[in-house]
């Protein structure tokens, strides 16, 4: 089987390729472009894609392939439609990045509640240590404590955002 890895550099440098070895002949790029997608797919039968598009036109010359793997959740960057009626398997790694961003979303929500990127610049600025006053208080800090969160759609992000609320020393 031959293997192909079309954008490994949106996956991150952390990640090694050792769990394919054996299943085939991997071949990885760093990166590759819309123009040479078409060339890149030139006898492979499986492809590994993280942001890459496969479109019904790049897939049509594609006449070895068989399996997609999207190395991400969704699908809208490859045409389903096309692969169904060619008998193209089509899969994403669910729930890949639950934990990751739902930690980033409390992150993001008590880093406006507190300004912190106001704050930063504040101190960057030079203004904090030619103030005299070893104080900002604009904008207005804010307390979490009796603060309402809502959460737009309970999907696997949604819920362990809920879930990291509810075991928090602190009640947002």
């Amino acid at each position: 089987m031959n293997i192909a890895i079309l954008d490994s550099a949106t996956l991150g440098e952390d990640i090694t390729f050792e769990c394919l070895n054996g299943l085939g002949t991997l071949t990885v790029y760093q990166r590759t472009t819309q123009e040479q997608t078409i060339e890149r797919l030139n006898g492979i039968d499986c492809v590994i894609l993280n942001k890459g598009t496969l479109t019904a036109d790049i897939l049509s010359k594609a006449s070895d392939l068989k399996l997609i793997c999207l190395s991400a959740t969704g699908f809208d960057n490859v045409d389903i439609s096309y692969c169904k009626q060619h008998g193209i398997a089509v899969c994403n790694v669910e729930g890949y990045s639950t934990e990751c961003v739902s930690q980033l979303t409390v992150s993001m929500a008590l880093s406006l509640i507190n300004h912190l990127t106001e704050y930063d610049k504040f101190v960057k600025s030079g203004k904090y240590s030619e103030s005299g006053t070893p104080n900002n208080l604009t904008p207005v800090f804010n307390e979490i404590c009796g603060k309402t969160w809502g959460i737009v759609g309970l999907g696997n992000i949604g819920k362990r955002v809920a879930s990291l609320h509810r075991h928090s020393a602190v009640r947002l």
